[in-house]
C-alpha cells in the first residue's frame, strides 16, 4: 500500500541530505529509565539525514530504550522542491537493537510527499525479526503501494511472540519501491514489555529508508527497548531518525558522555547539549556530547545525554537524533547536506535539526557548521550557521560556537573544558563560553 507520492519529484520541503538529528539519551548506561547509546533519533528532513530520539544502548533500564537507534524524520536528499523526503532514508521509532523504523519519505524525489523507492519502515517486535507495513518495492504487502513491497506485521524472527508474522519479514507502510516498515518486538529480550533487537520498524515514504518502531535487543528491562534499535520518521535518503530506547544499558535517568547534541545550522554543524561522560550521578549529563540544531550540511545537534553513565536518568551514548531538512535542495527550507542535528543523551550521540547541504535554500546555514550546546568534555555546542561553523548564531564559514559544559565531570549539570561556544560571524571566528573542564 503506497500513500508515496512520488520519487524524483520536482517540488520539495525537501531538507538535507546526510542530515543526523538525534534526540538520543544514553549508552551502556546503568538506568532505570535509561535511553541508549548509540541511540540515533532524527527528524532529518534531507537524505542521508538521521534524526534520533533514541534512548539507549546497552542499557539495563525499567524503562529502557535501545542503543544505536535511529529515528528520523528526514526530509529529502537532492530533491528540488517543497516536500520531498528523501531516497535511502531511514525513519526509525525503533526500540530495539539493532532495529529501524522509519517514516522516511523519499529519495531524490522532485515532489511534495514523495514517498519513495527501497523504504523500510517496521514495527518489528522480535530480534532479527522485520515487520513492515512495507508499501514500497520489495515489500509484500497489501497496503504496500509500490513495486516489490513487502509489508507485514510480522513480529518474531526466530522470536517467541504471540504475534509473530516471520523472520526476515517486513511490513511496509512505506511510499515508495524497496521500504520497509517494522513493528518489531523481541529479539532475545528479557523484558516485560521488551520489543527485539534487530527489529525494524518502516514508516518510510522514500526509497531505502527505515523507520522502526523497534524495540528491545538482549535487554534486561521491564520496559525495555533494545540496544541497536533505529526509529526513524526520515523523509529524506539515507536519513536516520530514531526514538530508540534501550541497549544494554543500566540506568535510572543517566545521561552519559561522549553524547553531541547540536543546534547546528550548518554543514557538518554540531551543536551538543549534551550532558554527562560516565559520570556517577542521579542527573548526570555526559562529556563528548554534542547536541545539534544544525541545519547545513554535515551538520550535528545533539541532545545527547549520557554514554556509560551510572546515572538515575541517563540517555545513552552515540545517539543521533536529526531534524535535517535537506540536501542539494533548489528550496525553501533546506538546511544542509550531511548536516547532523542531534538532541542525543547518550555518549557519543547525536541529534541534529540540520537543515539543508548545498541547498538554494532561505534557511540554509552552511556546511560543516558545529553549534554545540554541550555540557560535558570535549562537547561541542554550536548555534552554528554558516559552512565549517561551530555556532549556530555564527554567520560565516568555520566559526565555532560552544556552550558547552564539562568534561568528563562527576557532576549534575558541569560544563566543559575545550568547549567553545561562538557567536561569531565571520569564518573561522571562535567564540566561547565554555565552562569547566572535568568539574565535580
Amino acid at each position: 500500500m503506497n500513500i508515496s507520492q512520488s520519487s524524483r519529484a520536482m517540488m520539495n520541503i525537501s531538507q538535507s541530505s546526510r542530515a543526523m538529528m538525534n534526540i538520543s539519551q544514553s549508552s551502556r548506561a546503568t538506568m532505570n529509565i535509561s535511553q541508549s547509546s548509540r541511540a540515533m533519533m532524527n527528524i532529518s528532513q534531507s537524505s542521508r539525514a538521521m534524526m534520533n530520539i533514541s534512548q539507549s544502548s546497552r542499557a539495563r533500564m525499567n524503562i529502557s530504550q535501545s542503543s544505536r537507534a535511529m529515528i528520523n524524520i528526514s526530509q529529502s536528499s537532492r530533491p528540488m522542491m517543497n516536500i520531498s523526503q528523501s531516497s535511502r532514508t531511514m525513519m526509525n521509532i525503533s526500540q530495539s537493537s539493532r532495529a529501524t523504523i522509519y517514516i522516511s519519505q523519499s529519495s531524490r524525489a522532485m515532489m511534495n510527499i514523495s514517498q519513495s523507492s527501497q523504504a523500510r519502515m517496521n514495527i518489528s517486535q522480535s530480534s532479527r525479526a522485520m515487520m513492515n507495513i512495507s508499501q514500497s518495492s520489495r515489500a509484500t504487502m497489501n497496503i504496500s503501494q509500490s513495486s516489490r513491497p513487502m509489508m507485514n506485521i510480522s513480529q518474531s524472527s526466530r522470536a517467541m511472540m504471540n504475534i509473530s508474522q516471520s523472520s526476515r519479514a517486513r511490513m511496509n507502510i512505506s511510499q515508495s519501491s524497496r521500504p520497509m516498515m517494522n513493528i518489531s518486538q523481541s529479539s532475545r529480550t528479557m523484558m516485560n514489555i521488551s520489543q527485539s533487537s534487530r527489529a525494524m520498524m518502516n514508516i518510510s515514504q522514500s526509497s531505502r529508508p527505515m523507520m522502526n518502531i523497534s524495540q528491545s535487543s538482549r535487554t534486561m528491562m521491564n520496559i525495555s527497548q533494545s540496544s541497536r534499535a533505529m526509529m526513524n520518521i526520515s523523509q529524506s535518503s539515507r536519513a536516520m531518525m530514531n526514538i530508540s530506547q534501550s541497549s544494554r544499558a543500566m540506568m535510572n535517568i543517566s545521561q552519559s558522555s561522549r553524547a553531541m547534541m547540536n543546534i547546528s545550522q550548518s554543514s557538518r554543524a554540531r551543536m551538543n547539549i549534551s550532558q554527562s561522560s560516565r559520570p556517577m550521578m542521579n542527573i548526570s549529563q555526559s562529556s563528548r556530547t554534542m547536541m545539534n540544531i544544525s541545519q547545513s550540511s554535515r551538520a550535528m545537534m545533539n541532545i545527547s545525554q549520557s554514554s556509560r553513565a551510572m546515572m538515575n536518568i541517563s540517555q545513552s551514548s552515540r545517539a543521533t537524533m536529526n531534524i535535517s531538512q535537506s540536501s542539494r535542495p533548489m528550496m525553501n527550507i533546506s538546511h544542509s547536506s550531511r548536516a547532523m542535528m542531534n538532541i542525543s543523551q547518550s555518549s557519543r550521540a547525536t541529534m541534529n535539526i540540520s537543515q539543508s547541504s548545498r541547498p538554494m535554500m532561505n534557511i540554509s546555514q552552511s556546511s560543516r557548521a558545529r553549534m554545540n550546546i554541550s555540557q560535558s568534555s570535549r562537547a561541542r555546542m554550536n548555534i552554528s550557521q554558516s559552512s565549517r561553523a561551530r555556532m549556530n548564531i555564527s554567520q560565516s564559514s568555520r566559526p565555532m560556537m560552544n556552550i558547552s559544559q564539562s568534561s568528563r565531570p562527576m557532576m549534575n549539570i558541569s560544563q566543559s573544558s575545550r568547549a567553545r561556544m561562538n557567536i561569531s560571524q565571520s569564518s573561522r571566528a571562535m567564540m566561547n563560553i565554555s565552562q569547566s573542564s572535568a568539574m565535580k
